[in-house]
């Protein structure tokens, strides 16, 4: 079995929980993609389980469709991007405060996509 699937069972065990890949690939160090594909693979061999059940909204900002995600790095090239003179303060935020100041520029929720999360 590739260390990549074996890193992805472990954090599951244990966290416990349904977890989506972007915040097992933030876990394990991983992308997102590829933590995607090898989660999938580990469903269909029968490793993990998992589901398409867990609700993304897309907001609108500056004229854009963005995901705000739990990913720190996202988030900041997302301020960067539509707030760049608020990007010294929020290289100093948390994740949670991060994405309250990119929903508060937003023009709302303009879409919502089922993702995958998974657990053992």
């Amino acid at each position: 079995m590739k260390d990549v699937r074996k890193l992805i069972i472990e954090h599951l065990e244990q966290i416990g929980e349904p977890q989506p890949a972007s915040r097992i690939a933030n876990a394990i160090d991983y992308s997102h993609g590829y933590v995607l594909k090898e989660s999938k693979e580990l469903l269909k061999e029968d490793y993990i389980n998992g589901e398409k059940n867990r609700n993304v909204p897309f907001y609108e900002i500056n004229g854009e469709i963005e995901v705000i995600s739990n990913n720190r790095k996202q988030l900041l090239i997302l301020v960067k991007k539509h707030a760049p003179g608020r990007l010294d303060a929020a290289e100093n935020m948390t994740v949670p405060e991060l994405q309250r100041l990119l929903r508060s520029i937003s023009d709302g929720v303009v879409g919502v996509q089922k993702s995958w999360e998974f657990w053992t």
